[in-house]
């Protein structure tokens, strides 16, 4: 996996799709409903002893629309914050040179989890 160049990436990007569920999404990136998924979700990990500054950095991408769904299921592509490159993440792996202090990582994880929750049920 390599990284790859793109063009700055606005802060706080407006989508008029929620990224995860495809519902409308006002304001932010995200429908009410992954919103809340996300918020409780975060909260979670946040009991689970995970680092503040971590944590908070994924939140803002996440708040940013700085992470978004890549084509394939369960992997995610990561804007960094100079907004010049991307890099390919799943709840697991990031390219990014940062290694076990990677905050995509764990945005990779909320969003996964929140985007599972958000999943209709199969019927029986």
């Amino acid at each position: 996996m390599t990284a790859t160049c793109v063009p700055a990436a606005p802060a706080r990007i407006a989508a008029a799709n929620c990224l995860l569920c495809g519902q409308p999404a006002a304001p932010g990136p995200h429908c009410p409903g992954c919103a809340g998924r996300i918020r409780h979700t975060a909260a979670a990990i946040a009991g689970l002893g995970t680092d503040p500054h971590r944590l908070t950095r994924a939140l803002e991408l996440i708040a940013d629309g700085a992470i978004i769904p890549a084509p394939t299921p369960g992997t995610w592509t990561s804007i960094s914050s100079t907004g010049t490159t991307t890099y390919l993440t799943t709840p697991s792996t990031c390219t990014c040179p940062a290694a076990a202090s990677c905050y995509h990582t764990l945005a990779a994880i909320i969003l996964t989890a929140a985007h599972a929750q958000a999943q209709p049920l199969p019927r029986t």
